[in-house]
């Protein structure tokens, strides 16, 4: 069963929104810190890509865009089941989730 968004838009352009709305660059996100807002964005970049996803990225594929925080295809797993308890939980997560959502759509249309 496939689960994977309709919706077509680049592994680049997804980044680049995350980073947006976490006002981070991803040279930011891509070093080993762990401040709540950089993981929250990389968990996030995860999430959507893998959502997103019209590359057949397996979670091993995600893992290697981040070049110097090398996440395994087990972070990735986790990290997606991190996401998503965050999302159903913190409110402002859910804010910056459905911004991000949003702004997905809105790109993803542009370009179609």
């Amino acid at each position: 069963m496939n689960t994977k968004s309709k919706i077509k838009i680049d592994t680049q352009k997804i980044i680049q929104i995350v980073c947006d709305v976490y006002k981070f660059t991803f040279d930011d996100i891509d070093i080993k810190r762990r401040f709540r807002k950089m993981v929250e964005a990389r968990y996030a970049i995860i999430h959507f890509v893998n959502k997103y996803n019209n590359e057949n990225l397996t979670l091993q594929d995600i893992g290697i865009l981040f070049r110097h925080v090398a996440y395994d295809y087990s972070t990735v797993a986790y990290a997606l089941r991190k996401f998503k308890e965050l999302v159903r939980f913190d409110k402002y997560v859910k804010r910056r989730c459905d911004l991000i959502e949003d702004e997905i759509k809105t790109t993803a249309l542009k370009e179609n």
